[in-house]
Formats: structure tokens, sequence, C-alpha cells
């Protein structure tokens, strides 16, 4: 590869990393949260005013008022587990 095309790729690789960096800052993958109804699971994410549907993983039993941690995945929260 030419030193040219290696800066160039250089370049390109920054910017993604840029593009990548502001969009998972503007879009976080993890939040917190709280449990408000067991059934349908709804979460309350801290900074937010209404709750949200939500997945359960298999190994976590929902009690209303439970410290969550949610990761956002394909659109969806998806409860990770419980903060104790």
């Amino acid at each position: 590869m030419s030193a040219n095309a290696q800066l160039e790729m250089n370049r390109l690789v920054r910017a993604f990393h840029s593009v990548v960096k502001d969009h998972l800052a503007m879009h976080p993958t993890m939040e917190y949260g709280t449990v408000t109804s067991v059934s349908p699971l709804m979460v309350l994410v801290d900074g937010s005013q209404t709750p949200v549907a939500c997945f359960q993983n298999v190994a976590y039993s929902p009690t209303v008022g439970d410290r969550v941690l949610l990761h956002w995945i394909r659109k969806q929260y998806t409860v990770a587990f419980a903060l104790s």
C-alpha cells in the first residue's frame, strides 16, 4: 500500500471512530432504571418521565421498585440484571 493510500485509510478510520463515538454518546447502550410494573414489565429509565416496556432476562424475577441495568438491543430494552 502506498504512503498516500495508508494516510487516507488512517483518516477514514479516525472519521469512522469519531462517528461511532458520537452515536454512542447520543444513543447509549446501557441505562439504569426502576421497575414500575411487573406484567407487562415496565421500567422508568433514569432521566425519563415515561416508563418503557422491557424484555425480561430469564434469570431475573422482577419486583416493583427494583433498580435494574438495561441493555438497549435492536431498538428494545432488555433487563440485564437487578442491582443490589
